[in-house]
């Protein structure tokens, strides 16, 4: 039981013969929605598709599942998308673990913004101006139009073609072979579309930018950046040039666009700073070339970059576990910001790791009762909890979450965990069947339903969950063999 709970959904790097059975897997996870000429989607059949390319990507272990930086990519995506054309529109941000520079968008709101482009935004204006571009095609319809335009082409074979790229973690040879295989059949035929609708995003995103406060300008200091890469690096430069093609002509746009916009922009810079410093430390595959890089930061004269240096050495030093020293550096750091949420995160990470765990808890505690709200402080805590065998408090603080975000499959994870130390053995089996079912497993979810419905002790309330979901993940089971068979 345990080794199940534990068992993680890593996979290794992706080879030409690996591939093709991958996306015939993860195909049978997207509904088949027909020829996107022969209407215009639905927002349900849109959310499903772009909810089945989040389990695939799930599934491949490629989302960047830290709470606290989950929370400020979606609470940065919300506030922009507030004023877009559509500010009550479904939309969901998350983080792909990939250091190429680049961001998405998919059917039904998704949108999913690379590591790689955090770690070279050089400010929070920068990351916003994609991610409102990339909103303003989500608002504008632009997937549909496209591929309405490039005839029968299915837009389910658009989103393999997405996850291709993506899982082959820009490994050319990957997308050679998913082109080759036809999954990217059609997309030729569509790329005049997707010009006119680039432009009329950098409209749209600009102009998000300045009713939200941020500089309109940064759109165009962006592309004029990655517009240089071009020259210096030619063909291997960003990966956002392959997919938001940059000009001199769209860069003058986007110039004389900001130009247009009223009203002095300001925002404070200093948590931006900080999520990037943690955002490079938790996608830095070798956490010792994460304390090199932030140790050469230390020096930096600029007030705002030598605070990012310091938390982000911080980090590192707890990751390549050096907590005293961690614990040390820290001192000043909350003597001068004493409110600032992720030091003392990271000061509660490295009282554990140095073996104070009461004094890890209590500050835990004391982070929780200040932030009562924060999802990401109540998950942080709840797992310190269960590392340190107090898995019934653990399970009050996630079952509370639970009622609010059923869809996190962390919370479900972190929930079986602590559900199984505490000997709730029918709850843990619930809950890792939600995990994998939303990590695009159908077929595991079923046997730890089943496995829930054989434990003596499970209540009829418990007992009437299991039955229902093992319905409904049956029901899901059979549409993809038959749809899997007419294929």
């Amino acid at each position: 039981m345990i080794k199940r709970i534990h068992q993680g959904i890593r996979t290794s790097t992706l080879c030409l013969l690996m591939i093709f059975p991958l996306f015939a897997q993860s195909a049978t996870e997207l509904p088949n929605i027909g020829d996107s000429s022969d209407s215009v989607m639905s927002p349900t059949s849109a959310r499903e598709l772009g909810e089945g390319l989040l389990r695939m990507l799930r599934h491949n272990d490629m989302l960047l599942n830290d709470p606290y930086l989950q929370g400020y990519i979606t609470n940065l995506g919300y506030r922009l998308s507030t004023a877009s054309d559509d500010p009550g529109g479904h939309f969901v941000f998350f983080i792909v673990k990939d250091n190429s520079v680049n961001a998405f968008a998919a059917p039904g709101g998704y949108i999913g913004v690379h590591t790689g482009l955090i770690r070279i935004a050089e400010n929070e204006s920068e990351l916003a101006s994609v991610i409102s571009h990339e909103i303003a095609h989500v608002t504008q319809n632009h997937l549909f139009r496209a591929y309405e335009g490039a005839g029968k082409q299915r837009i389910t074979t658009a989103i393999l073609m997405l996850a291709a790229i993506l899982l082959g973690g820009g490994d050319s040879q990957v997308t050679t072979a998913a082109v080759a295989g036809g999954l990217a059949a059609g997309a030729q035929t569509s790329i005049n579309f997707t010009r006119q609708h680039e432009k009329e995003a950098d409209r749209l995103g600009i102009e998000i930018l300045s009713q939200t406060g941020y500089n309109p300008y940064s759109m165009a200091v962006f592309f004029q950046r990655m517009h240089n890469a071009t020259r210096l690096y030619g063909s291997e430069g960003p990966e956002f040039l392959r997919t938001h093609p940059v000009t001199s002509t769209r860069v003058a746009d986007a110039q004389n666009r900001a130009a247009q916009m009223q009203g002095t922009p300001s925002y404070n810079d200093e948590i931006f700073q900080l999520a990037r410093a943690r955002a490079m430390v938790l996608s830095e595959s070798d956490p010792q070339r994460a304390l090199k890089i932030f140790r050469a930061k230390l020096d930096s004269t600029e007030p705002l970059a030598r605070l990012a240096a310091e938390y982000g050495y911080v980090l590192a030093l707890i990751r390549t576990r050096q907590p005293e020293i961690a614990l040390k550096r820290l001192e000043p750091m909350l003597k001068s910001k004493p409110d600032y949420l992720l030091f003392q995160l990271a000061r509660a990470d490295a009282l554990e790791l140095s073996g104070q765990v009461k004094a890890s808890l209590k500050l835990y505690d004391q982070i929780l009762t200040a932030t009562p709200d924060s999802r990401a402080v109540s998950m942080y805590y709840a797992s310190a909890l269960i590392r340190n065998q107090q898995p019934e408090a653990a399970r009050k603080l996630l079952r509370s979450l639970l009622d609010k975000y059923n869809n996190d499959s962390l919370l479900h994870q972190m929930y079986a965990r602590a559900s199984e130390k505490s000997q709730n053995i029918g709850d843990a089996y619930f809950h890792l069947a939600e995990y994998y079912y939303l990590n695009g497993n159908t077929e595991l979810a079923i046997d730890n339903l089943s496995r829930a419905r054989d434990v003596p002790e499970i209540d009829y309330y418990l007992r009437s969950k299991v039955d229902a979901r093992l319905k409904q993940y049956r029901t899901t089971l059979e549409h993809k063999l038959e749809h899997k068979e007419k294929e």
